[in-house]
């Protein structure tokens, strides 16, 4: 589990990465940006949804938006309805530019 000035450390070192907070929760870190990501399997797919950028919203916001669209996942709410929980944010499919998955290291 990240602390909050882990995830600030990481932002100001630059490095392009990607940092497990756990449960399928990243912070991707590219060109000195940070930006939450919970990954997700949607049947044989592994798709990714973000989370807001770092800068906006708190590692404890991003844990709490993370577990709602978890809980809704599980709940079976799907299509436009899940596009709009956490803030809207578009769901995307790995690799994220670069960024490997977690079997792909």
């Amino acid at each position: 589990m990240l602390r909050p000035e882990q995830v600030s450390n990481a932002i100001k070192r630059g490095v392009n990465r990607k940092i497990a907070d756990g449960h399928n929760l990243y912070l991707v870190v590219k060109n000195g940006k940070g930006f939450w990501v919970y990954q997700f399997r949607d049947g044989n797919v592994v798709r990714s949804k973000e989370l807001g950028s770092a800068s906006r919203v708190s590692l404890a916001q991003a844990r709490r938006a993370h577990e709602n669209f978890a809980v809704a996942l599980r709940q079976g709410v799907d299509g436009p309805a899940r596009a709009r929980l956490s803030h809207g944010v578009i769901s995307l499919r790995w690799p994220l530019r670069g960024v490997p998955c977690k079997p792909c290291r």
